[in-house]
């Protein structure tokens, strides 16, 4: 199987200039039962050249068209090829001896030819010239062997990476060393929750690196652009626990000197241990529901901070921004803030009171 080109359409004019030309070269110096020519020229000469190459040899020689934009697209040169390939293969069988020659045409036709060969239809590759004649070319490897492992590990990664839902990689996990499969179990359902704005309890041994996995979350994560705060609560004195965390007030008790805002305010809490070890603290933690009792030190929480209000306009305003972004869209909105679907969305935005 060969490609015309112009210099084997010359040869029957002009041998004296360009010589017999590739593919009749090919031909006088072996024996071949068929020559299957490849052409993207007009009918009229490649069928005039075909009737010339008969009489060189007693093979027979078939001539198919191939409709190419042009000498160079390899995804048309490639298609055209397999078609041809598989149509010779119906009509002799499995069995057969092919030969692709690897001369006549384009780069682009001889690199097709190759990756054929040492693919799906497993070839001898020929070459010739004037000044070496024919010869078996030799392309020493296999390219299932050594190069498609290769090239086919990305989208394997890929495919695996959709599979199990996860979000491209992110530079942001870089920095954490990870070799055993627990930990890259570990990096996997970070990687899932970085999509969302969840809260996100980590627990290990202390010294593991927890603070850093938090922050590769938040670096990847939506709140990106706000701050990270790390509070070791164990670390904080019982008696300045609601301060540290709700609060306080100018004058609420001694040293008070000025306003702080508490760490609910400024971002969310990060703990280095699973519990929280100090007794007072849990208490101090678990009036977190919006009753009258809490308080940031020195004022009644209802008066300053209502939580359950705090949340209401956060949803709100996530509601409104993907109604927004998605023009209006309800379905397009309900995947932005990450609703299962529209009538999920409607629901909430009933709730909080948001219109279209």
């Amino acid at each position: 199987m060969a490609w015309v080109d112009s210099t084997d359409l010359r040869a029957p004019e002009e041998e004296a200039a360009v010589g017999l030309g590739p593919v009749a070269q090919a031909v006088s110096a072996r024996k071949f039962d068929e020559v299957v020519l490849l052409s993207n020229f007009s009918k009229a000469p490649v069928e005039a050249y075909a009737r010339w190459i008969s009489g060189l040899s007693s093979c027979h020689v078939r001539v198919e068209r191939c409709n190419l934009s042009g000498p160079t697209e390899f995804g048309e040169i490639y298609t055209a090829a397999v078609g041809v390939v598989q149509e010779t293969l119906r009509r002799h069988g499995p069995a057969v001896d092919l030969t692709f020659h690897l001369s006549p045409g384009t780069p682009a036709m001889a690199a097709v030819w190759i990756i054929l060969a040492k693919t799906r239809f497993p070839s001898e590759l020929i070459e010739s010239s004037r000044e070496h004649g024919v010869r078996t070319a030799s392309v020493p490897f296999d390219i299932s062997v050594d190069f498609l492992p290769d090239l086919l590990r990305r989208p394997d990664q890929e495919l695996e990476r959709l599979t199990v839902g996860l979000p491209p990689e992110e530079p942001e996990f870089e920095q954490i060393v990870r070799r055993g499969q627990a930990m890259k179990r570990v990096i996997l359902r970070a990687r899932r929750v970085t999509v969302r704005s969840v809260p996100v309890l980590i627990e290990s041994e202390t010294g593991t690196g927890k603070e850093l996995l938090a922050r590769a979350i938040h670096r990847a994560g939506p709140r990106r652009e706000r701050p990270f705060v790390a509070v070791n609560c164990v670390a904080i004195p019982t008696d300045l626990v609601e301060s540290e965390l709700f609060g306080h007030e100018k004058g609420a008790f001694t040293g008070a000197a000025a306003s702080r805002k508490g760490h609910f305010v400024r971002a969310a809490i990060w703990t280095p241990e699973p519990t929280l070890k100090a007794e007072d603290n849990r208490d101090a933690l678990l009036p977190l529901g919006g009753t009258e009792e809490d308080r940031i030190v020195g004022r009644p929480l209802g008066e300053g901070i209502d939580l359950t209000g705090l949340l209401a306009t956060v949803a709100r305003h996530y509601l409104e921004r993907a109604l927004d972004e998605a023009a209006g869209n309800k379905t397009r909105a309900a995947k932005l803030v990450g609703l299962p679907s529209y009538q999920a969305l409607t629901n909430w935005m009933k709730r909080y009171g948001v219109t279209a």
